[in-house]
């Protein structure tokens, strides 16, 4: 099921605000519908991705321990995401990192160069207690479309 709702936005001539549900590609998160929000919004020519952690559509986690593994995950899921709203990862304009530990930063270090090193996005990462054992870092992308 795919849902998008639309709405006129307020940012001008045009503008509109898309509340975008994935669940045909399994790019839905579990929590969604049980919490009441969206994976993705577009307002404008701004897209806000929230925290995505590297749980694959049967909710289990994708390479537990291997942060490397789990950041391409992410950013994988990060394309595909901005490619239903009409935007790209060239649009990337900040990455949030939220790491389980020190350790994990060079390995998300290693895979976001490998996808974004000519790009260049502002990046924030924090260390934080994680939810799930074996997952290494949640990330959140902004974007604006050109």
């Amino acid at each position: 099921m795919r849902r998008v709702e639309s709405a006129p936005g307020n940012q001008g001539v045009g503008a509109m605000t898309l509340n975008i549900t994935l669940q045909s590609e399994g790019l839905a998160g579990r929590f969604e519908e049980v919490a009441g929000h969206s994976r993705l919004r577009r307002v404008g020519n701004q897209v806000v991705i929230g925290g995505t952690a590297a749980l694959q559509p049967d909710g289990t986690l994708y390479c537990p321990h291997d942060g490397y593994e789990q950041t391409l995950f992410i950013l994988n899921r990060f394309d595909r995401l901005l490619k239903e709203a009409g935007a790209c990862l060239e649009d990337t304009v900040r990455i949030r990192a939220f790491f389980a530990g020190p350790e994990v930063v060079t390995e998300f270090g290693r895979a976001h160069k490998q996808v974004f090193d000519d790009i260049r996005p502002c990046v924030t990462g924090v260390m934080v207690g994680l939810w799930e054992p074996g997952m290494m870092l949640e990330l959140e992308l902004d974007a604006i479309v050109a």
